[in-house]
C-alpha cells in the first residue's frame, strides 16, 4: 500500500508544479505589452497644454489680477489669470511690468487652455503701430479711416480709449492726436494720445460777421455765442472786423472750456495788404466778401480772412478764402469748365492764405486741418476744386427742408462745428460731411462728438447720452 502512494504523491507535486510555472509565465506577457504602448498614447495633464493667441488688450484688472482680452482672429472677448511668475515683455523681448502696457496694445499671449492661467505676454511685433496722427478722417457710416490719405477698414469690435479709458469711437474728433494700431489693412485699436478742449467766445457783439483765427490751423467767421472745439494745447487768437483787430494768448485743457472775452482784447486798426488777382478765363467776375471787385488794378484788402468768389458762364465757381498778411501779394485762380452733364452754379470750399515779403510771392492753399506754412517760391498752385463742395468748407447743405435733429440730452445747449444752434431738442440744416456736435450745460462736463452726414435725401435724428456733473 506504501509503494502505490508514493508515486501518487510524485505526480499531484508534479501537477502543482506546472500549474504554478504555468500562471507564472502567462502573467509575464501584459507587462512586456504595457511596455510597448506608444509615447502618443500616454496621458498627458491638461495644465501642459498651452496655446498662443494674438490679441487687443482691452482692460487690466490689476486687483484680481486678471487681463481681458479680444482675441484679433475671431474678435472674441475673453479673461485670463496671471500671477507673479508671468513673464511681460516689449517687442524687442525687454522685461515690462502689466501697469506699463498700454490699454489698446496688441499683444502674443501664451497660456493655459484648460485653467486659463497666463505664461507670458509679449507686445506684438507683428502688426502696425501709427503714433501721432493727426492727418486723417473717420467715416463711421463705412467703417473707414483715412490715414495720410490711405484708407483702412475697421469693424464694430474696434477698441478706443482716451487716457487709458475706454470711450465710444464717435467720442473721439478730427482734433484729437491718435496712436493707430492694425494687423494688415485693418484698425484693431486706437488712442487718443492728446484730447481737445474748447474755446467759448464772450461778449463778441462787434466782431460778429469778422473772423476768428485759433493757431494756424482753424479759421471760422465769427458767430453769437461761438463754442469751438479746439485741440489741447496753447495758441495766439486773433480777431477781426471792419477794419480792427485784437489778439489774445489761450491755454486749451482737454475736456474743459477757456472763456476768450472780447471786451477785454486790447484792438488797433489792421493793416492794409495790396493783391494782385489773375482768374482763368480772364472775364470770370470776382466777389470778395460778397461784393463784385474790379481786379485790374491791384485790390487793397485789410490784413486778414476774406471770402472770395469766383464765378463765370461755362466754368465751375471756386469759393474759397484768403488770408492777406503781407503788403504785397499774388493769386492765380484758374476755372475748371463744367461738364457737359452738369449744370451750372456748383461751388467748391477751402481756404488760401497769402504770405510772402515778395509781391510775385503765390498763396498757399490751407483748410482748417492744415499748417500754415507761409510761401514757397514753387509756381502757384492751382485751387482745388470739389464739385460736391459748398458753403461749409467741403460739406454741401442738401436742402432746408431736410434737417439734423438734436433730441438729447434735453435743455443742452448745442453747438455745429463750433456755431450755436439752439438747446435740445433743436434741428438745423442738413449738411453733408463730417461734424462736431458740441452739447454743453452749464454745471456739466462740456462733451464733442463727432458725426458722418450722409448726402441722402431722409433727415438726421441724433440723441447722446447726459452730460455728467463737473
Amino acid at each position: 500500500m506504501k509503494k502505490a502512494i508514493v508515486p501518487i504523491a510524485f505526480i499531484l507535486i508534479l501537477a502543482v508544479l506546472g500549474a504554478y510555472l504555468i500562471t507564472k509565465e502567462y502573467k509575464k506577457k501584459p507587462q512586456t505589452q504595457n511596455a510597448e504602448v506608444p509615447e502618443t498614447e500616454q496621458v498627458v495633464s491638461l495644465d501642459e497644454l498651452k496655446t498662443t493667441d494674438t490679441a487687443v488688450l482691452l482692460e487690466k484688472k490689476e486687483a484680481e489680477k486678471k487681463l481681458r482680452l479680444r482675441h484679433l482672429g475671431s474678435m472674441e472677448d475673453y479673461e485670463l489669470a496671471y500671477d507673479g511668475s508671468v513673464l511681460f515683455q516689449n517687442k524687442y523681448g525687454n522685461s515690462l511690468s502689466v501697469s506699463e502696457i498700454q490699454n489698446g496694445e496688441i499683444l502674443e499671449i501664451v497660456y493655459s487652455k484648460h485653467s486659463g492661467k497666463v505664461d507670458s505676454v509679449k507686445v506684438s511685433s507683428k502688426t502696425w503701430t501709427m503714433t501721432d496722427m493727426r492727418d486723417y478722417e473717420i467715416d463711421s457710416n463705412r467703417k473707414i479711416i483715412t490715414i495720410m490719405g490711405e484708407k483702412y477698414q475697421f469693424g464694430s469690435d474696434l477698441a478706443t480709449f482716451s487716457s487709458d479709458e475706454p470711450v465710444r469711437l464717435m467720442d473721439i474728433t478730427d482734433m484729437d492726436t491718435l496712436t493707430i494700431k492694425g494687423y494688415n489693412r485693418k484698425v484693431c485699436s486706437m488712442m487718443v494720445e492728446k484730447g481737445h478742449g474748447y474755446l467759448r467766445v464772450a461778449n463778441d457783439a462787434y466782431f460778429i460777421g469778422g473772423w476768428i483765427e485759433v493757431g494756424q490751423k482753424i479759421i471760422r467767421p465769427i458767430t453769437e455765442e461761438m463754442l469751438l472745439p479746439v485741440a489741447e494745447g496753447r495758441y495766439k487768437v486773433r480777431v477781426t472786423n471792419k477794419g480792427y483787430a485784437g489778439e489774445e494768448n489761450v491755454i486749451i485743457e482737454r475736456d474743459k472750456e477757456t472763456i476768450l472775452d472780447l471786451s477785454k482784447i486790447e484792438v488797433e486798426e489792421v493793416a492794409i495788404g495790396h493783391v494782385q488777382f489773375t482768374l482763368a478765363p480772364d472775364f470770370a467776375q470776382l466777389y470778395i466778401d460778397g461784393e463784385i471787385t474790379d481786379f485790374e488794378e491791384r485790390v487793397p484788402l485789410e490784413y486778414g480772412v476774406h471770402e472770395i468768389k469766383v464765378t463765370a458762364a461755362g466754368y465751375e465757381t471756386v469759393e474759397t478764402k484768403v488770408k492777406v498778411t503781407n503788403d504785397y501779394a499774388n493769386i492765380e485762380i484758374s476755372l475748371d469748365p463744367l461738364p457737359e452733364e452738369e449744370e451750372e452754379g456748383e461751388e467748391t470750399g477751402g481756404e488760401t492764405a497769402v504770405e510772402g515779403n515778395h509781391p510775385t510771392m503765390p498763396p498757399t492753399v490751407l483748410t482748417e486741418n492744415t499748417q500754415d506754412t507761409g510761401t514757397s517760391p514753387t509756381p502757384t498752385p492751382a485751387v482745388t476744386q470739389n464739385p460736391d463742395a459748398a458753403k461749409t468748407g467741403g460739406d454741401t447743405m442738401i436742402s432746408d427742408t431736410r434737417k439734423i435733429y438734436v433730441q438729447a440730452p434735453v435743455d443742452a445747449e448745442v453747438y455745429l462745428d463750433g456755431n450755436y444752434i439752439g438747446v435740445a431738442p433743436i434741428s438745423t440744416g442738413k449738411v453733408t460731411g463730417s461734424h462736431t456736435i458740441t452739447l454743453s450745460r452749464s454745471g456739466y462736463i462740456t462733451k464733442s462728438y463727432t458725426i458722418y452726414v450722409e448726402n441722402d435725401k431722409n433727415d438726421v435724428t441724433l440723441s447722446f447720452s447726459d452730460l455728467l456733473p463737473e
